[in-house]
C-alpha cells in the first residue's frame, strides 16, 4: 500500500476544481485531472475512491475552508445584526478572494451529483449561522420562516451578485459588501 501525500492529494483536488471550472462536469476526465496535477491516474485512486468521490470531496473541502473563513474571529455575544454584517462581509471576502473556488460551488450546487447526503455533511461546517438565524427568530428578530427558506434568501442572491461581479472582473468594494449585507438584513427582519 502506497503512503498518501498530503500535496498530492491537494494538487488533485485543486487539478479538479479549476478543469471543472474551465470545462465544466460533463467533459472532466481522471485522465485530464491527473495531467493537470502532475500525478499517474492510478494516484488518483489512491486518494479517491472515484470521480464522484472526488468532486464530492472538493466540494466539502470548499465548504469547510468557507465556513472557517466566515466564523473566523466572530463574537456571537455580539447584537445579531452586527453578528450577520460580519459574517456577510466574511462570506462575501472569501468568495472574492476565491474565485475558483466560488465559481466551483456555483457549479457544483446545481450538478446531479451533489446528492442529499452531501448537501447535508456541507451544511454541518455551518451550524453557528444556524444558532443565529434560529436566536433571531426566537427574539423575534427574524421573519418566522423555516430555516431552509431564510437560508437561501441570505445566500442565494449574494451569490448571483458576486456571480455577475466576479464573471465580469468588477471589483467588489466595501460600500458593495455594505448594500449587499444591508439588503439581506432589511428581508430577514420583521
Amino acid at each position: 500500500m502506497r503512503n498518501r501525500d498530503e500535496r498530492k492529494e491537494e494538487a488533485i483536488i485543486n487539478a479538479s476544481i479549476k478543469i471543472i471550472n474551465e470545462i465544466g462536469f460533463s467533459s472532466i476526465s481522471m485522465s485530464k485531472i491527473a495531467k493537470l496535477a502532475e500525478v499517474s491516474p492510478a494516484t488518483i485512486y489512491i486518494y479517491f475512491e472515484n470521480k464522484d468521490d472526488l468532486l464530492r470531496k472538493c466540494y466539502l473541502m470548499i465548504k469547510k475552508k468557507m465556513s472557517a473563513s466566515m466564523f473566523d474571529g466572530i463574537n456571537f455575544k455580539e447584537p445579531i445584526k452586527d453578528v450577520m454584517n460580519n459574517l456577510l462581509i466574511k462570506f462575501i471576502a472569501f468568495c472574492i478572494n476565491n474565485k475558483d473556488y466560488f465559481m466551483f460551488i456555483e457549479q457544483f450546487a446545481n450538478a446531479p451529483i451533489l446528492n442529499d447526503v452531501c448537501k447535508k455533511e456541507g451544511m454541518e461546517y455551518f451550524k453557528p449561522m444556524h444558532n443565529l438565524i434560529s436566536k433571531g427568530k426566537e427574539k423575534k428578530i427574524f421573519k418566522q420562516y423555516e430555516l431552509d427558506i431564510l437560508l437561501a434568501f441570505i445566500f442565494a442572491p449574494t451569490m448571483h451578485i458576486l456571480k455577475g461581479y466576479i464573471e465580469n472582473n468588477s471589483r467588489v468594494t466595501k460600500e458593495v459588501m455594505n448594500n449587499i449585507s444591508q439588503i439581506i438584513w432589511d428581508g430577514l427582519k420583521i
